[in-house]
């Protein structure tokens, strides 16, 4: 006699969709998750219980937004596979997550990549000049343009001055960018513990790695002063008595 045809599908857990994911790319330091969704199939018509494990140690910026589950066969579960760099340099990432159930005979096998990309800002213009006199009101602020060179990532911004008073200032400090996007921020100048001079300042801007400085030079000018040809006058003509009690004499 024939022996009868044996089936070669595995029951219970049968594989993934799809089999490998790529994240990124991001910029270094990039404190945000990135995350795509895979699919957990299974075969028959059992409840099938699944757990997925993965070497942390070598890759502490994954993870899974769930790593047990069950799952009543034939259907399938979504899984949300999330990675961030904090903490990362530039750099190709991968490790390999394996999903087990006591149901099913083998293994499936998920391979994860993450793409870090040194971080790059821009800013324009690259220098700025504010004016201002002694005892007036702060300055008007500036605009600039910072502009993410790189890939997704997460630029911020600090001043320092050649003196105590801090005063240079921006806003917003920071803020997430796109790759090939741009954000306007302000920046602002306060003469408020100024005397005359010439001051100067920065703004450093860094995206990760990444880094731009931004030069700033204030010029505080000093109060006009009223200056007359003579200093006195002898007027002797031209003089009445005025009814308020006194001499009015005047000289051209």
């Amino acid at each position: 006699s024939t022996p009868s045809p044996t089936s070669t599908t595995p029951l219970g857990l049968s594989g993934i969709t799809p089999g490998s994911v790529t994240l990124g790319p991001i910029s270094d330091g990039y404190t945000q998750a990135v995350s795509t969704r895979v699919t957990l199939n299974t075969t028959g018509s059992m409840l099938v219980l699944w757990s997925a494990v993965w070497n942390q140690g070598q890759a502490p910026w994954l993870q899974l937004d769930r790593t047990v589950g069950q799952i009543q066969a034939p259907t399938t579960q979504p899984i949300t596979i999330s990675a961030v760099a904090k903490g990362l340099s530039a750099g190709n990432y991968r490790t390999t997550v394996v999903f087990t159930s006591p149901q099913s005979s083998k293994s499936v096998i998920l391979t994860v990549s993450l793409f870090v990309q040194a971080g790059c800002v821009n800013v324009t213009p690259a220098t700025l000049n504010f004016t201002a006199t002694v005892g007036t009101n702060d300055l008007s602020s500036q605009p600039v343009v910072v502009s993410n060179c790189g890939a997704v990532g997460t630029w911020a911004a600090s001043a320092t001055t050649d003196t105590d008073a801090n005063w240079l200032s921006i806003n917003p400090t920071g803020g997430n960018l796109q790759g090939g996007a741009t954000q306007q921020a302000t920046i602002a100048a306060s003469i408020a513990q100024l005397g005359a001079g010439t001051y100067h300042g920065k703004l450093l801007f860094t995206n990760g790695s990444g880094r731009f400085v931004l030069y700033v030079t204030l010029s505080v000018q000093s109060l006009p002063t009223l200056n007359v040809s003579v200093s006195s006058i002898s007027a002797s003509k031209n003089c009445t008595f005025n009814q308020a009690g006194y001499w009015a004499c005047f000289e051209t």
